[in-house]
């Protein structure tokens, strides 16, 4: 059953901007094409759990544009295995790297993909 209500119970701040990576998901996450395209895309030199939300979501950042919190939408999920954290710290090493040289685009993203053969 859809709560009908709880939409008028947004708060007032819900859609003003934020700089934090904090609280970042891509299952929770959209934005416009030209921007993914502008970045890069998704990183793929990220190995099994974690960062590469908050890899993209930085360099969309130091790219110049905000994130705005939107409370209350209907978000669907693919439930899908866990994947493995043994890669956590290299993942967390090449964030730190991210963050720290501001980079705006992915060293491994969309334009190094192979064009499908479809």
């Amino acid at each position: 059953e859809v709560n009908r209500i709880s939409p008028l119970l947004i708060p007032v701040h819900a859609g003003r901007p934020n700089q934090q990576l904090r609280g970042i998901r891509s299952c929770h996450f959209s934005c416009w094409k030209s921007q993914l395209m502008k970045v890069n895309g998704f990183d793929q030199r990220y190995e099994g759990w974690g960062r590469e939300d908050s890899d993209l979501a930085a360099r969309l950042f130091h790219a110049g544009f905000k994130r705005r919190n939107l409370r209350g939408m209907p978000v669907l999920h693919l439930w899908h295995e866990e994947r493995s954290r043994d890669a956590l710290a290299r993942n967390d090493g090449l964030l730190a790297e991210v963050l720290c040289n501001r980079r705006i685009r992915a060293k491994n993203g969309i334009a190094e993909l192979e064009p499908s053969s479809e």
